[in-house]
């Protein structure tokens, strides 16, 4: 049977016998409780599953699997016992190994999507080219522009509370899907002349009145948080499809006729 996704963190008597025959194990959250000297996942797409709880997990257990992406990772894995050269980890969750440094990673063939612990030293890391779209750097108070700069795709990054965004050149440079709901620094200014802006999630301090939407996509774009967001500001907009409007927009004033809000 496939038993993709499914949640079993609260069965404490889950035992690898019980799902080693399933077809599809992928996505599962295992139990604090799970045997981990039982597993065998030889040749199992373990992509998705959440150990965060499975302190006993060690690099031995899934070194074999076909499929580690997106694996979320217990605090006390054995990071330095860990070989991902040339294997997929995108979309890792590395937010509770607080030893996570760049060589552990860097020789990985897909890093894009990965949650990255505080303690992870950005300015350690060769992103020179490398594709770290999806990246999930909220805990990095570390990170600068500088680290990330040369990186070969920024978009659908999320970005920490305390970055600076002055700094920052996005001259056509895809950012869509960016996460900048965490620092109220971002300024239009900074997003003018990026290559794709769709997706993005503004911070509460962003001024709408700075920006010129004028012929821009904007769809997907989450404006949840800015408060002062009025239909004039997004009229001139090419594309307004997606979009999470402030509970303060002015509806009354919105004129959709002709228009794809889906």
């Amino acid at each position: 049977r496939e038993i993709d996704l499914s949640d079993f963190s609260l069965v404490e008597n889950l035992r690898w016998k019980h799902i080693e025959n399933a077809s599809d194990i992928s996505g599962i959250v295992f139990p604090s409780t799970i045997d981990t000297d039982s597993f065998n996942f030889y040749d199992r797409n373990i992509s998705g599953c959440d150990f965060s709880s499975v302190y006993g997990l060690r690099w031995r257990h899934i070194q074999n699997a076909r499929d580690i992406a997106a694996v979320k990772y217990p605090a006390t894995f054995d990071i330095d016992n860990a070989v991902f050269a040339a294997r997929n980890i995108s979309g890792s969750d590395f937010s509770l190994i607080g030893s996570l440094r760049w060589e552990h990673i860097m020789s990985a063939s897909d890093i894009r999507g990965i949650k990255y612990p505080a303690s992870f030293d950005t300015s350690e890391a060769k992103y020179y080219g490398r594709d770290i779209s999806g990246s999930d750097f909220s805990l990095c108070k570390g990170l600068k522009w500088s680290h990330i700069s040369l990186a070969a795709d920024l978009s659908g990054i999320i970005y920490p509370d305390n970055f600076d965004y002055s700094e920052c050149d996005f001259t056509d440079i895809d950012v869509s899907g960016s996460d900048f709901s965490k620092a109220d620094t971002l300024q239009w200014s900074q997003l003018a002349n990026a290559y794709d802006i769709t997706g993005i999630k503004y911070p509460a301090g962003f001024d709408p009145d700075s920006a010129d939407f004028s012929g821009k996509d904007i769809s997907g774009s989450n404006f949840s948080r800015v408060a002062g967001l009025q239909f004039a500001h997004i009229r001139p907009a090419k594309n307004i499809r997606k979009i999470v409007y402030p509970p303060q927009f002015d509806i009354d004033n919105a004129d959709f006729t002709d228009r794809d809000i889906d």
